[in-house]
């Protein structure tokens, strides 16, 4: 992979993210607070809070960006690691582990069981995209 695409993988999922969590998420956010400050902008919460699609993609969305980006991450880390199904194994457990951990702290994260297997087959689909060349 090229420096260019590195960034592209990495950084971009990441930045449109969070543009989903700062336009779309309750504005309940310390970021909402400090932007409010200084600028007003639409909350665009209610009308997309009780859509289907909507809830899906506040919801889910961000979290399959943020595991695509960390894979590629992980990808180009693990690159000394030979045995290709042990790269996956170790990817594929790191990136989980990220989610399921939130069941020991329910005061600050929330464990879902759509957003763990959404990581997972994010995980296969990019390690099979990026490794199988």
């Amino acid at each position: 992979m090229t420096s260019k695409k590195i960034l592209l993988h990495t950084t971009l999922p990441l930045v449109i993210g969070f543009c989903i969590y700062l336009f779309l998420h309750k504005p309940n956010l310390l970021i909402h607070n400090y932007i409010n400050k200084y600028y007003s902008f639409p909350n665009y919460y209610a009308y997309i809070k009780n859509n289907w699609l909507g809830s899906f993609i506040l919801n889910h969305v961000p979290d399959i960006l943020w595991a695509y980006s960390f894979g590629i991450f992980l990808i180009i880390s693990f690159q000394f690691v030979e045995n290709k199904y042990l790269k996956a194994a170790l990817i594929l457990l790191i990136v989980s582990f990220t989610e399921v951990v939130q069941i020991f702290y329910p005061l600050s994260f929330t464990f879902d069981w759509i957003d763990l297997v959404l990581i997972i087959i994010t995980q296969l689909i990019v390690f099979y995209k990026y490794e199988n060349k």
